[in-house]
């Protein structure tokens, strides 16, 4: 170093100080985009748990009207199909809207056995209802006081699993995340202390250098 002109020796000196701080801006806006990314996955995850909690309630209240119908009276009959009609466009929507996220074959495979078991409650469902309009009411009964709530506790136990399926992932980002977070922490703080040793001392060997 004591071939270099004294511009050039603080050129360095500075240069030096610039990259250290490059260094720990980069790694904490590393920190900060990785800190954002987990963010948006979680709330993803999130809003999907809340549809399937939509999904379960909604798959409820359908076979509980679908239940009271039998005894119903005709104007009460009608209020209650118009009910659980707009409940099945309620599933429809969340069906949808469940399957366009399930981004790995697992959530993907146990959303395909909730809409076979969805398939099975309709086509009981609407046998229950066509005996009961024709004034078949053992029938109509055996389809829905007695089928149907099998039928249904399969569909909810099927949207469980889509539930619980959805709960480890979210545990699994979580721990992802603190992971990534301690190892982040952990190069900053070895960052730091590299800075903290090699920038004094660089910078007393540019000055010894200079004084000399």
């Amino acid at each position: 170093m004591r071939d270099l002109k004294i511009g050039t020796r603080l050129t360095l000196g500075f240069g030096f100080v610039i990259v250290l701080l490059l260094v720990m801006s980069g790694i904490g806006a590393w920190r900060i985009i990785d800190s954002q990314q987990d963010n948006q996955m979680l709330n993803g995850r999130l809003q999907t748990s809340a549809l399937i909690q939509q999904l379960a309630r909604q798959v409820s209240m359908e076979s509980s009207l679908a239940q009271g119908s039998l005894a119903a009276d005709p104007d009460t009959l009608r209020e209650l199909k118009a009910g659980i009609e707009a409940a099945d466009q309620r599933i429809r929507e969340l069906l949808e809207r469940l399957t366009g996220t399930a981004h790995n074959t697992g959530a993907g495979a146990l959303l395909r056995q909730v809409a076979q078991g969805r398939d099975a409650y309709l086509q009981t469902r609407d046998l229950g209802f066509k005996n009961l309009d024709s004034g078949n009411f053992g029938e109509a009964n055996v389809f829905l006081m007695q089928e149907l709530p099998t039928l249904t506790t399969d569909l909810l136990g099927a949207i469980d699993r889509v539930s619980q399926q959805q709960a480890d992932s979210m545990q699994r980002l979580f721990d992802e995340s603190a992971q990534s977070g301690q190892l982040g922490m952990t190069i900053l703080g070895v960052a730091t202390l590299l800075a903290l040793l090699l920038g004094p001392l660089f910078a007393w060997r540019v000055t010894r250098s200079i004084t000399h």
